[in-house]
């Protein structure tokens, strides 16, 4: 990821899409931390090359439970804040409610009633 404009907004969807150093002076936040940092992700690596995860912010999870909290997380303004939800599988179910959603309109699609024989 080249500097990206103060205060943008990154939905990184993939696991090794962004060079690793673009992504430590970013607020990173993630669906779990663990996840995120393993297998040589992009975060893996940059945490690997920082020596630290100071740079990992609050889960998404985390931010939710937290809002409107005087505990909530503020970002610092001018700062690329970048979301990486891995392992969020809402999204898989969010493009499949949208896919089935158009097919239908379309007439699309043949309804299967089991998998069993």
């Amino acid at each position: 990821m080249k500097a990206a404009a103060p205060g943008t907004v990154v939905l990184h969807i993939s696991l090794r899409d962004l060079l690793p150093e673009s992504l430590i002076d970013t607020h990173n936040i993630v669906d779990d931390v663990e996840h995120a940092l393993r297998e040589r992700t992009s975060l893996d690596l940059a945490v690997q090359a920082a020596g630290h995860r100071d740079f990992v912010d609050p889960t998404i999870g985390r931010l939710l439970l937290e809002e409107g909290s005087d505990g909530a997380f503020t970002p610092e303004p001018g700062r690329t804040i970048v979301y990486a939800p891995f392992g969020l599988r809402v999204l898989d179910i969010a493009l499949a409610d949208q896919v089935l959603t158009s097919a239908r309109a379309q007439g699309l699609g043949v309804q299967v009633e089991g998998f069993m024989p």
